[in-house]
């Protein structure tokens, strides 16, 4: 995650770099040519993934040889172990039975029809996916908002957006730092509601007056806050997993990548009928709604840890 968030800091100065020297100003040519820059640089990260082989993986034939070479070690203590081996298996039917009678009445209490081995995984993954839906309806307008509302250069935008990335690398250490501490989702939430009441403020500070720094010093700390506890709702869905079906549930983030294109369109909607900023307070509004999920699930989630 560190190293995503240092790379996408890397788009941002590259641009920075371009701009100033092509003029810095907003004109169609120079957004052109550091656009096909941009896709230039991406080739080479293209190619890697080429030569990607799930060969190159770690597999369970390592376990395997060591359970091998464990079992070849230890022929000469099988009868003693047998016999412990049966005592451990009666108290070990005896608990599962406990254990099937726990499960049975876990199924019946199950959330909205969810079996309950299901709950947290839908619940994180429901949360995830409307939060995306609400960040895709302002996360393309944040440009415009820098070009027409605060007037800021392509330079100064970039600045801007470099900041963002580099702040969101370092609240995404500390957030899981606190994770460890106050629990997962529980720091999940706290940055959540932090990130869309900044939202707020900045759309309140911009309304009021407030200069340019003020409203971009606001932005990037929404920003990072926002984003930081990705990393936990991440470790959240893999924990509450098979081993088996995580890739399937990985998938689910490239539903909020092609989600973005629907819920951007909505948000264009909203900017022409509405304004840009009451786009930005709508979204603040559906981010906050978009935590009940984890809120029903926090406390499961912590006595587990």
């Amino acid at each position: 995650m560190l190293l995503q968030y240092f790379g996408n800091t890397f788009g941002p100065g590259t641009a920075l770099i371009l701009f100033s020297r092509l003029g810095n100003d907003w004109t169609l040519e120079e957004c052109s040519v550091v656009m096909r820059a941009g896709q230039v640089v991406a080739i080479p990260a293209l190619i890697l993934l080429w030569f990607m082989n799930d060969d190159f993986c770690e597999s369970d034939d390592n376990e395997d040889t060591e359970i091998s070479t464990y079992q070849l070690l230890s022929d000469d203590s099988d009868t003693e172990e047998n016999m412990r081996n049966d005592e451990v298996d009666e108290e070990e039917n005896d608990n599962e039975a406990l254990l099937d009678t726990n499960d049975e009445e876990h199924e019946n209490s199950a959330l909205c029809c969810i079996p309950m081995h299901r709950v947290v995984p839908v619940m994180v993954a429901s949360a995830d996916i409307m939060a995306g839906l609400a960040a895709g309806m302002s996360i393309r307008y944040f440009p415009i908002f820098f070009l027409d509302n605060l007037k800021l250069s392509p330079a100064q935008v970039q600045v801007v957006f470099m900041c963002s990335m580099l702040s969101m690398a370092i609240m995404g250490r500390l957030a899981q730092w606190i994770g460890k501490k106050l629990g997962r989702l529980q720091v999940t939430i706290c940055c959540k509601w932090t990130g869309a009441f900044l939202l707020m403020t900045m759309v309140a500070a911009y309304k009021n007056g407030a200069n340019a720094l003020c409203v971009c010093v606001l932005f990037i700390l929404r920003t990072c806050i926002m984003n930081s506890p990705g990393a936990l709702t991440r470790s959240v869905l893999m924990d509450h997993v098979p081993k088996e079906e995580r890739a399937k549930w990985s998938a689910l983030e490239s539903v909020n990548m092609f989600s973005w294109s629907g819920s951007a369109a909505l948000g264009g909607f909203l900017v022409d009928s509405e304004g840009i900023l009451f786009n930005f307070t709508f979204t603040s509004v559906l981010q906050l709604f978009a935590t009940i999920p984890l809120i029903l699930v926090f406390k499961r989630v912590k006595s587990e840890n």
